[in-house]
């Protein structure tokens, strides 16, 4: 599914009448070629307008004349009044307007010497709505923050020049709305909305205080008067504590606290040890270790470490130090170290009692996120990794021991982010391992991954997750490992992919270890000669191809159904150059091999194998011959006439499926087409008469197209050669199509089973609808070879006791030549028109849809009133139809003639009802309302009544 991006609404400038008149005020002027008064009258205009499409283009025309203004022209209070309308406007507008952007744009791109003026009257904007702002305007003023800090550089500036006063508010903000909650118990809807709320104040917060870094630093270290920033500090660190401590949050708000704690902690103490030793403090709920922290610091964390705190506080703050504390290349002291160690610690004491499945996947997540920062500290220190961290975090280590059983009760977890968690989790502990013993780079010579591949092969294989640890394994160390500590590994495999809910696991791996074995094998022969390659390539169809082809002769059908749909194709993706092995194994085991009852052989699997390559585009085309002449023809054959339904289908199914629709037809293909045909037309199972169906279409529609481009190829080759190739073709394909057009209507003789009947109506009516059954100088004249015996024949079907039959049939003979079906001659016409009447008064319910049925194809026929009035006369009915004039279309002719039908019923009907009155009995026995009644109904059913 295609999921449409949302696009940004645009709104037009919304302002009070008196803000709005001051402003057009501010800017109207008289005439002038000066750059300011055009800015000026732009932004005048801009205002006047509701348009917002069009304000958009004002604004960005005062930008452009913004940009180009020189120093020597300006008005300076007419300067300063653009400049204040165009700061004013960006406040008043919401977060992601476009028309925000455009003004953002416009002010990013004044020239230096206005640059200083432009901030000031943007600072002196947000300034006024920092002075008295309601609790309504919070989210509003909250946006505004945050959106001068995305990608906008004079905004960012004006957040620093104005940071007391925006940290004072966001303090302010986030206070109303910890007060708001805690009356909103109950109040679910608003609560939700107060929580959104409340998640943006904090990011936004976190935002500022991230993009004021250097800000912050150097007036908490002046002398005049930090006391100010360090209280504003002290009560928004203390909204973290208070949000990452009430139960009553969601979690992604105290998540979000949680990274907020740290990067205040951060940004107070910068990156030494000390900061560590802070957050290590906080993550055991200990006061020891902050006394580095400054005084008020550290009086608001002791609030963070009581005993009884909640378990969740100590896994917000796991993730806070990961994600907000930089762990790229060498640690800065010991105190890092110790934290390292300390988040998996913490998180796996938190496992243990963990029962909410959301909060699981948060812990998975900050696992993984941990084993990525000490990867980040392994992979980028110059110098030899510590001691302690190195034995941690080797392999046989405590903690990896204690990762490992994490991952073990996870990794069938019932969400799926936490399986994904518990495999990226894996897969770092194995990096981790290998960047802590760069020495040992042979697996076999590892005891630790030896022990711990031998373990993982040792559990049972319906243990879902032992695949995605098995295909890490194989990612890092190779395939080859794995094979040679067990060899028959892809045979068991294989055995597991009858098994639907194992399958698509099993394929996964299976391809992740024969895509690895293929690319170890090539590197260890390097650019050896062909016969290396041949060898090495046949080492590889020994490991992967050989258990395959086993599998495929000899398991059942209903086995090998995920092998075909997950496995084979992926194998011959990686391989194409393997179906020649493949082909020439099974010819070879043939004539020995023809598999246990319910198998399909040798050349059932050599079909199968044959037909998911030509899906897959690896079969070579078969005009050059027969697929590249990858198997003798007299095979062929006989899987088209194999005992089992799905080798036949896949043989057909290798002959009538082309990438290409317009691939020539060869005749070969035509040959093996008529050998299968007349053995496969009284299939007993639905599924089968519909493949073939299917399959056929597609061959048909591949001489259709062909066809086209061979005709339209004829006309403009004048290489004499080709277009006697091409004409050979052409007549190829006319006799082909007659034939099978004479063979379908030979089986439809009276007596024939209901499956022969349906197949060759199916076909019959896809060859009219597809070519056309005309009589003209058209390039094949299927209606030549429909004789009026033929036509009789598909008529007789129509009284058959299958609707399917019934359908078909009357479809088919609206296709045929009306020549040969002969309805427009007077006396087959009565004939007709009598034997629907007749059947029309049936007990036989079908009866009735017979009648139904060769009503509606005498519907067409001008003569069919003069034939209406013949058999009212024979039947001594007072009955006059009406008679379509001379020369009258199609569509006057149906309904006169469906007119005159249905007058003709119902006349006779009202004569069966007057006799049912005096014998329902006698009615019912003779002639039942209920026939008549239907043709009415089925006749109507052909107008066009709109």
């Amino acid at each position: 599914m295609v999921v449409k991006k949302k696009t940004a609404k645009v709104e037009a400038v919304v302002l009070d009448e008196e803000k709005l008149h001051k402003l057009i005020v501010s800017l109207s002027v008289d005439g002038g070629e000066d750059g300011v008064r055009q800015i000026a009258q732009t932004l005048q205009s801009c205002l006047e307008l509701t348009e917002p499409v069009q304000q958009i283009q004002l604004v960005k025309k005062a930008g452009s004349h913004l940009e180009a203004l020189s120093e020597e022209q300006p008005d300076g209070a007419l300067l300063e009044a653009c400049l204040h309308t165009l700061s004013l406007v960006y406040i008043s507008l919401q977060a992601k307007n476009p028309l925000r952007r455009a003004i953002a744009s416009a002010l990013g791109s004044v020239p230096a010497w206005l640059q200083e003026r432009t901030e000031s009257s943007l600072s002196a904007c947000l300034s006024d709505c920092l002075s008295n702002p309601t609790s309504e305007q919070y989210p509003h003023i909250i946006d505004t923050f945050s959106t001068c800090l995305d990608g906008f550089a004079l905004g960012e500036r004006c957040i620093n020049k104005l940071l007391p006063e925006v940290l004072h508010f966001l303090h302010n903000g986030l206070s109303e709305y910890l007060q708001q909650n805690s009356g909103l118990a109950g109040r679910h809807i608003a609560q939700a909305q107060l929580m959104q709320s409340c998640l943006a104040a904090v990011k936004t917060s976190m935002l500022v205080i991230q993009r004021s870094q250097e800000t912050i630093s150097t007036a908490l270290q002046a002398t005049e008067d930090p006391c100010k920033l360090e209280d504003t500090l002290s009560s928004l660190l203390g909204c973290y504590i208070h949000i990452l401590t009430d139960e009553e949050f969601i979690q992604s708000v105290q998540s979000t606290a949680g990274m907020a704690v740290v990067l205040l902690t951060r940004s107070v103490m910068g990156c030494g040890d000390e900061v560590a030793s802070v957050v290590c403090s906080l993550l055991r709920s200990s006061a020891q270790g902050l006394d580095s922290a400054p005084q008020w610091l550290q009086q608001r964390c002791e609030h963070l470490c009581t005993s009884g705190r909640l378990p969740g506080v100590s896994l917000y703050l796991c993730h806070g130090a990961l994600a907000m504390l930089s762990w790229k290349g060498a640690l800065p002291g010991p105190q890092w170290e110790q934290l390292l160690l300390l988040v998996p610690e913490t998180l796996l004491d938190l496992d243990v009692s963990i029962k909410e499945s959301s909060t699981a996947m948060v812990v998975a997540r900050v696992l993984t996120l941990w084993s990525s920062a000490a990867l980040d500290c392994l992979q980028g220190e110059r110098q030899p990794c510590p001691p302690c961290l190195q034995q941690s975090l080797s392999g046989g280590s405590e903690l990896q021991q204690h990762l490992l059983e994490h991952i073990y009760s996870h990794w069938e977890h019932p969400l799926d982010g936490v399986r994904h968690q518990t495999r990226s989790l894996f897969r770092n502990l194995l990096l981790l391992h290998q960047n802590t013993n760069p020495s040992t780079s042979d697996p076999t010579k590892d005891y630790y991954i030896t022990e711990l591949t031998q373990s993982l092969l040792g559990l049972e294989w319906h243990m879902r997750g032992k695949y995605g640890s098995l295909g890490c394994l194989v990612e890092l160390y190779g395939a080859g490992y794995l094979l040679e500590l067990q060899p028959q590994l892809p045979s068991c495999l294989l055995g597991l992919m009858g098994d639907q809910t194992l399958a698509p696991y099993a394929s996964d791996l299976l391809e992740r270890l024969f895509v690895s074995h293929k690319a170890q094998l090539a590197s260890e022969s390097g650019v050896a000669d062909k016969t290396d390659t041949q060898n090495w390539m046949e080492c590889w169809h020994q490991t992967w191809v050989t258990p395959l082809l086993q599998v495929l002769c000899r398991a059942r059908l209903d086995q090998t159904t995920y092998i075909l749909d997950y496995f084979l194709p992926k194998l011959l993706r990686c391989s194409p150059s393997s179906l020649a092995h493949m082909v020439q194994a099974l010819q070879d085991t043939m004539p020995c091999s023809t598999g246990p009852s319910g198998s399909r052989g040798a050349l059932g699997a050599l079909m199968t194998c044959l037909r998911a390559a030509r899906a897959q585009g690896v079969v070579p085309s078969s005009e050059g011959g027969l697929w590249g002449g990858l198997v003798p023809l007299v095979l062929l054959q006989q899987a088209l006439l194999h005992k089992h339904d799905q080798v036949r289908m896949d043989a057909l199914g290798l002959v009538c499926e082309s990438h290409r629709s317009t691939e020539v037809l060869t005749s070969q293909e035509m040959d093996l087409l008529r050998h299968f045909l007349l053995p496969n037309l009284n299939s007993q199972s639905p599924g089968v008469r519909q493949q073939t169906v299917s399959l056929l279409k597609k061959v048909l529609c591949r001489v259709k197209d062909s066809a086209l481009l061979l005709q339209k190829r004829l006309n403009q080759e004048r290489d004499q050669e080709q277009r006697d190739r091409d004409q050979h073709t052409l007549h190829l394909y006319k006799e082909f199509l007659r034939w099978l057009c004479v063979r379908l209507l030979e089986v439809l003789l009276p007596g024939a089973s209901f499956s022969k009947c349906l197949m060759s109506l199916h076909l019959l009516c896809l060859l009219g609808q597809l070519f056309t059954f005309s009589t003209g100088p058209d390039a094949f004249a299927l209606g030549e070879v429909v004789t009026s015996a033929h036509a009789q024949n598909v008529l007789y079907c129509v009284a058959s006791n299958f609707l399917e039959v019934k359908l078909q049939a009357s479809t088919l003979l609206r296709q045929l030549p009306p020549s040969a079906v002969g309805l427009q001659v007077p006396e087959r016409m009565c004939c007709v028109l009598q034997a629907a009447l007749d059947l029309s008064t049936s007990t036989k319910p079908f009866d009735s849809v017979t009648a139904a049925h060769l009503l509606n194809l005498l519907l067409q026929q001008p003569g069919l009133s003069q034939a209406l009035l013949h058999c009212a006369q024979e039947q001594g009915l007072d009955f006059q139809p009406p008679s379509p004039p001379p020369q009258a279309s199609e569509t006057v002719i149906l309904e006169l003639n469906t007119l005159a039908v249905v007058q003709l019923l119902l006349h006779c009907l009202l004569l069966e009802v007057s006799r049912a009155e005096s014998s329902l009995l006698q009615a019912a026995a003779s002639c039942p309302l209920y026939g008549r009644a239907h043709c009415i109904t089925a006749v109507l059913q052909h107008l066009n009544t709109e």
